[in-house]
């Protein structure tokens, strides 16, 4: 049986007993326990006693790193692990792991990738946590590289996995004073249990003596590589070899290396530009669609609905208008009748007993054209307002997670902010720069039964797009659209 030299602790060890906490940390401590791994929290959620357990690890004198718990469908997760870790002060070179169990559904290196990535940005060294059988989803050339740390679970096992540099051999028994059931590891590569030291200044001075291997180059010559052809600058780490860094056409060519040495002077930047694209409003957006605002419509209180529009005169009382010309002539020629003739008039007639004619009628042509305008203006309305319900004025950032069916999406255009793990689990099968980045925004056209959508990368040195179509319940493959030419 192996001797334990880290515990792994969250909150279900907070168990109480006389009004405290029941784990004793000077007694781990005397029990061989050098370090502990605390679970800082799961989702967007906080362990509950986490802060408590911080506390008396540093009365203690243990080495403290932290683990955050993946959960599925929790929006947001890489921000808060990490506002969750300096708010809670894990230190800066400290181990921070992530803990992927279960059956959990998606891209399972994207996801952590995602995680330690940021972290590595934030100042912490970086872990994950899984059982031995989930490791072979992982590229462990990729975690060599990026120094990621293996914990690997496995219980069963009676020598520690090759591939571990820590192992949780036993979670069923106590240690020391505590009886209950606690997760006991052993640091074989031995940097958890080292003392966290305050991160190193780093070497900027380019006059600085450094050892230079024999036989390496700097000059004009042809690559030893397949990248491109001509005579260009190359390096050479040993004189055989010859790695392109400055191509006939004017383009450079960096390797992982040297973006890990560029990190630490353009993380503040990377950060500031993701944080700038979250902040993205309508006026940012260039080529949007001529759409109409909500605001800019008039107001259709102003209008009235064609079922409120009173019924028509009833007109069947009264004479046509051509009767009434024809009533007016003959009244015209009486009344000259009348004048030549007033005295005899006088005597036969009395003036009382002509016929009045209505003087309140309106002209046809006047109610037809009343009813156009009514009509044109109810026609404007309906128009108007099915173009202010397909505009959308902002991005929608509520879920970068989820991917919606074609006809999922009401006709117009929409804008959402996506993780591209989400959008696209596996880019593996493409050229570098187009695996990289991890958020983008999703512009999708729909119209009847079918939809376009473009996925813009933001946060990749190269500006990367893919678009795709769909009908129904089907999405058709991605494809990429990229430039070839950078200006300089």
């Amino acid at each position: 049986m192996p001797s334990p030299n880290v515990v792994d602790l969250s909150e279900y060890q907070t168990k109480t007993a006389n009004g405290k906490m029941d784990i004793d940390f000077a007694d781990l401590k005397a029990n061989g326990i050098q370090a502990v791994i605390l679970r800082l929290g799961h989702g967007n959620t906080r362990d509950n006693g986490v802060e408590h357990f911080i506390g008396q690890a540093q009365r203690a004198g243990l080495v403290i790193h932290g683990y955050h718990f993946y959960e599925a469908g929790i929006n947001n997760q890489v921000e808060w692990s990490i506002q969750n870790a300096k708010e809670l002060g894990l230190a800066a070179n400290a181990y921070y792991f992530l803990d992927m169990e279960g059956k959990l559904p998606g891209n399972w290196p994207e996801i952590f990738r995602a995680f330690y990535r940021n972290w590595k940005m934030a100042g912490w060294n970086v872990g994950l946590y899984a059982s031995l059988s989930k490791y072979s989803q992982f590229d462990l050339n990729e975690f060599k590289t990026n120094e990621v740390y293996k914990w690997v679970a496995a219980w069963d096992a009676e020598h520690a996995p090759e591939i571990a540099d820590v192992w949780q051999y036993n979670c069923l028994t106590g240690l020391g004073k505590y009886s209950l059931k606690v997760d006991k590891d052993v640091d074989i590569t031995g940097k958890l249990i080292q003392k966290i030291e305050a991160p190193g200044k780093l070497e900027t001075d380019p006059d600085g003596q450094y050892k230079i291997k024999a036989g390496a180059f700097v000059g004009f010559d042809y690559s030893t590589t397949d990248i491109i052809g001509g005579k260009m600058l190359v390096s050479s780490p040993n004189g055989v070899d010859k790695i392109p860094k400055l191509g006939p056409d004017g383009s450079f060519f960096f390797n992982r290396e040297d973006a890990h040495r560029m990190l630490p002077y353009l993380k503040d930047f990377i950060t500031q530009q993701i944080q700038a694209a979250r902040l993205l409003t309508w006026d940012d957006i260039k080529g949007k669609p001529d759409v109409v605002l909500r605001s800019d419509l008039p107001d259709f209180n102003q209008f009235a609905l064609k079922k409120d529009l009173p019924a028509p005169v009833d007109l069947s009382g009264y004479a046509k208008t051509d009767v009434v010309d024809a009533v007016k002539t003959v009244a015209d020629k009486a009344q000259a009748i009348a004048d030549t003739n007033s005295k005899l008039l006088e005597t036969k007639v009395d003036r009382k007993d002509l016929p009045t004619v209505p003087t309140d009628l309106v002209h046809s042509a006047e109610l037809d054209q009343v009813r156009t305008d009514v009509s044109q203006a109810q026609q404007d309305a309906a128009q108007a307002m099915a173009n202010a319900k397909s505009a959308k004025a902002a991005i929608d950032t509520s879920d970068e997670f989820t991917v919606k069916k074609p006809s999922e999406y009401s006709e117009g255009f929409s804008h959402e902010l996506k993780q591209v793990a989400a959008m696209i689990p596996d880019r593996s099968g493409l050229d570098k720069s187009a695996q990289a980045g991890s958020i983008a925004v999703l512009s999708t056209m729909s119209y009847g039964n079918y939809a376009r959508q473009t996925l813009k990368v933001l946060d990749s040195q190269r500006p990367m797009t893919f678009i795709r179509n769909g009908s129904g319940d089907t999405w058709y493959p991605w494809e990429t659209v990229t430039t070839t030419i950078t200006v300089d």
